[in-house]
């Protein structure tokens, strides 16, 4: 019996030495990712799949900042054929988180056997995105949620029209006073495409981010979309109003936005000589401007004096099969302010306006 033991103690000390673990759908299932995880699947009887597993337990020893588990495909046959068309193996799993607030992951996945070099490759390249996503994630907050504010009289009654920080609505999320690149509620500030952090000269669907060269007339993406990524929402290092404000700040959702609709009274208002439009809240007496800053199109800046439009965190998400590789989705949501004031889906390529939200109790984690 005592050799029984030994000889399991010594078994579970040459997988620890190997750093890879056997793991079930059930304790996958359970498992809190950190770290940058290789997930092999394999068989005993798959003479490639040793092969590779030598492979990888050599590369576990060389990147611990990496968790690497096997799954035996014959223990675990519905996991494997979820995960798989061809059922080749050995097959190799990447992954790693991307985003906190919205438990975001990025998987790719290998059917067939990595050499080597490849491999390793492989893993310093996931390693140096996932170490870049983790810097971006703490950045220090460079705009003050300090409101200064302004009396106003609507109706009789006297309201605080914010002039900069981060003022109360009466919701879960505090607003800003501006706009990304504004300095005042009065000032137009700059215009981004979905999801890009820069203002550039020029907005169309042929230097858009996140689609591939040469396809603007029919465009191909290759980031946001339920048949490329999953994601349904910007993830951190494409969130400009956290990349540029920081802290807490950050872009609001498309319910967050249709909270604000909904709760409070919007009116037509020229501040400081520039036309737009007020929402206040009967609740907390307070009150955010929205210059009518118009947008810009392949045409350059329209629309100005006629309309704001601010994106939203979230983009336009189906998993309707009928929907091309490629071609979906090209929406986002925003807030538009018009004739009337709604949340509507736009092209992601257009450059909008961004008015963040400031979530001191971090509602997205």
């Amino acid at each position: 019996m005592k050799k029984v033991y030994f000889l399991l103690m010594l078994l579970s000390c040459v997988s620890v030495m190997n750093g890879q673990r056997r793991i079930t759908e059930e304790q996958w299932d359970e498992l809190k990712i950190t770290k940058p995880v290789i997930l092999e699947f394999y068989a005993d009887w798959c003479a490639p799949c040793k092969q590779q597993g030598s492979i990888i337990a050599r590369l576990a020893q060389e990147f611990p900042e990496i968790d690497f588990y096997k799954v035996n495909i014959d223990r675990e046959k519905d996991w494997f054929s979820y995960e798989t068309r061809d059922g080749a193996i050995p097959m190799i799993q990447f992954i790693f988180k991307t985003d906190d607030r919205n438990n975001f992951y990025s998987r790719a996945t290998i059917s067939g056997f990595m050499p080597y070099a490849e491999l390793r490759d492989s893993c310093q390249s996931i390693l140096r995105r996932f170490n870049e996503i983790q810097r971006k994630k703490n950045i220090p907050q460079t705009v003050s949620t300090v409101v200064k504010d302004t009396i106003i009289d609507i109706d009789g009654v006297k309201y605080h029209l914010a002039l900069s920080g981060a003022v109360d609505m009466g919701m879960n999320v505090r607003w800003a006073a501006c706009n990304v690149g504004a300095s005042s509620p009065d000032k137009f500030g700059d215009y981004y495409s979905w999801g890009e952090i820069e203002p550039k000269s020029k907005y169309e669907w042929g230097n858009y981010k996140y689609v591939y060269p040469g396809t603007s007339n029919n465009p191909r993406f290759k980031k946001y979309g339920p048949t490329i990524d999953r994601f349904d929402r910007l993830q951190i290092a494409d969130d400009v109003a956290k990349q540029k404000w920081g802290g807490k700040w950050r872009m609001p959702l498309k319910f967050e936005m249709k909270d604000l609709v909904e709760n409070t009274i919007w009116q037509v208002f020229k501040f400081r000589g520039v036309w737009g439009c007020i929402a206040y809240s009967e609740k907390t007496k307070n009150a955010i401007f929205f210059p009518l800053a118009g947008c810009k199109t392949e045409e350059g800046l329209v629309d100005v004096e006629t309309s704001a439009n601010m994106w939203a965190m979230d983009m336009l998400y189906t998993e309707n099969s009928v929907f091309d590789y490629y071609e979906y989705p090209k929406f986002a949501y925003a807030l538009i302010i018009d004739e009337q004031v709604s949340v509507q889906e736009w092209a992601r390529f257009l450059g909008f306006s961004v008015r963040p939200v400031y979530d001191e109790h971090n509602h997205l984690n």
